[in-house]
């Protein structure tokens, strides 16, 4: 899955949309890979470096695919889910956009319903992983 159609089902949209792809997925997994980090107009970009905490950003768009994917499939982005914590998150490396090549976005469903999932997510370069930690998400579709 290539970044248009990731665009349709998250609700970062243009820029903000830093997944370029999503290569497998499963009910408790899901890689996705992205390149965003090199480019000078990244939206997260300070004074010309990204910062690793940015990676909590990858990690919570692969989290958000990756519920939009265990949807109905009905191509729409999820209503009233919201990003409510952030937990243990460990960074190995000061910046992103010194990772040369792709980053690789992971993320693993740890529990969830329809009130709500815990995910762990890990963003890597190479053999390197450069931060990880855990994501909790609250809500999800509207009820109809």
């Amino acid at each position: 899955m290539m970044r248009e159609e990731l665009m349709r089902l998250i609700p970062h949209a243009g820029a903000m949309c830093l997944l370029e792809r999503a290569e497998r997925w499963t009910p408790e997994y899901i890689r996705c890979w992205s390149r965003t980090h090199h480019d000078a107009g990244h939206p997260l970009r300070r004074q010309g470096k990204v910062h690793a905490i940015h990676a909590v950003e990858y990690g919570a768009q692969a989290a958000a695919l990756h519920g939009a994917l265990l949807e109905d499939g009905d191509g729409e982005s999820p209503s009233g889910a919201l990003l409510v914590a952030v937990r243990k998150v460990r960074l190995y490396q000061a910046y992103l956009d010194a990772v040369d090549g792709d980053l690789l976005v992971e993320a693993w469903r740890e529990q969830g319903d329809s009130a709500g999932m815990s995910y762990r997510f890990s963003v890597s370069g190479g053999d390197t992983v450069v931060a990880e930690g855990r994501l909790l998400v609250a809500g999800g579709r509207d009820e109809e």
